[in-house]
C-alpha cells in the first residue's frame, strides 16, 4: 500500500510541475533578452535560454535550452581573413558577391556532414543596414537525427558574422519565428 501511495503521489508530483512548466513555457515563449559582445554587436535571444560554451569553439556567443533542443551561436570572422583565402586560393571574387562567396564556403561542410542536406529557403535582404542571407537547410546528423537549421550570414563593414540556429526537426515549425526574430534583431555596435 506504501508503494502505491508513493506511485500516486510521484505521479501527481510530475503533473503538477509538468503543468507549471508548460504555463512558463506559454509565458516566456515571446520574452527576449538583448545580449551584447563588448561593443562589437547585439542581438536578441530568448529568455529561457541559457549561455553555455559547450557549442562550437569559435563562436563568440553561444545559448541554448537543452530540454526544448534549441541552439544559437555567433560567429564573427574578420573580412581581411577572408581576403587571404581568396588570395591565397588565387580566386577572382567581386567585392559585390564577397557574402556569396563566404555563404557557399562556410555552408559547403553540410553536405558531406549531414544526410539529405537540402536548402529549403534562401533570402536576401537588410539587417539593420547590413547585406544578409539567411539560409534555411535540413538534413539527418550521424543517421538518426533530423535537424533544422536557420543561418544568418551578415556582412559588416570589417566582420562577416554568423548567426547559426538549429534544433530537432520535429521543432521546426514552433521554432522558426523565433530564429527569425534572433536573425533580424542583429546590430552591429559602433
Amino acid at each position: 500500500m506504501k508503494i502505491l501511495k508513493l506511485f500516486v503521489l510521484s505521479i501527481l508530483l510530475v503533473s503538477f510541475v509538468s503543468c507549471d512548466s508548460n504555463e512558463s513555457e506559454k509565458t516566456n515563449k515571446n520574452s527576449f533578452k538583448l545580449v551584447k559582445l563588448k561593443g562589437k554587436y547585439s542581438l536578441v535571444v530568448p529568455k529561457y535560454m541559457s549561455k553555455t560554451t559547450d557549442l562550437n569553439d569559435d563562436a563568440s556567443i553561444q545559448y541554448e535550452h537543452l530540454r526544448k533542443e534549441v541552439y544559437v551561436t555567433v560567429m564573427n570572422e574578420a573580412k581581411k581573413d577572408i581576403f587571404s583565402v581568396i588570395d591565397d586560393m588565387d580566386i577572382d571574387v567581386d567585392s559585390t558577391e564577397l557574402l556569396s562567396f563566404y555563404v557557399t564556403a562556410y555552408l559547403s561542410p553540410f553536405d558531406e556532414e549531414l544526410e539529405g542536406y537540402q536548402v529549403k529557403n534562401t533570402s536576401d535582404l537588410k539587417v539593420h543596414g547590413l547585406p544578409t542571407r539567411i539560409v534555411e537547410f535540413d538534413g539527418i546528423l550521424d543517421g538518426k537525427h533530423p535537424i533544422s537549421y536557420m543561418i544568418g550570414f551578415l556582412e559588416g563593414e570589417e566582420q562577416f558574422y554568423t548567426i547559426a540556429l538549429w534544433t530537432l526537426a520535429k521543432y521546426k515549425a514552433k521554432n522558426l519565428d523565433m530564429f527569425n526574430k534572433v536573425v533580424r534583431s542583429f546590430k552591429e555596435l559602433k
